[in-house]
């Protein structure tokens, strides 16, 4: 039974599958690119990533036969709460209407120009809040 599906993801949830896994236990990037069905270079470019954000932390496994010893990858403490603020944004539900969203796009759209600029959007908010204030 394959617990990851094959279907598209955005990073942000590639980033949880591949915390979930590593959860259990360290593996390799050869283990991981099996478990997610991915080529080894993508497990390697995921890996590198999240080394790089401090998501996960490399171990090297203890062997007791000679030879190269196991690359193995584990969770940092950032990478357990980044997979427990993901876990708790997906309980949560969507509660926008599609006229709200395009609202925001657009507000936010707005702030940027406003940022180009030279002006803080914030402080323009805070102007026109006083100048609101002061014709009640």
């Amino acid at each position: 039974m394959n617990m990851f599906p094959k279907e598209k993801h955005n990073l942000t949830d590639e980033k949880a599958m591949i915390l979930r896994l590593f959860l259990g236990t360290p593996m390799g990037v050869r283990q991981l690119a099996s478990a997610l069905h991915w080529a080894p270079a993508r497990g390697m470019d995921m890996e590198a990533e999240m080394e790089e954000h401090g998501l996960l932390a490399p171990t090297s496994e203890v062997r007791k036969v000679r030879g190269r010893p196991k690359h193995l990858l584990r969770p940092t403490s950032l990478g357990r709460d980044y997979l427990l603020a993901y876990s708790m944004l997906e309980l949560k539900e969507l509660k926008a209407k599609p006229a709200d969203l395009r609202r925001a796009v657009r507000d936010a759209k707005y702030a940027r120009r406003l940022s180009a600029g030279g002006r803080s959007a914030s402080g323009l908010f805070l102007e026109l809040n006083e100048i609101a204030l002061l014709h009640r």
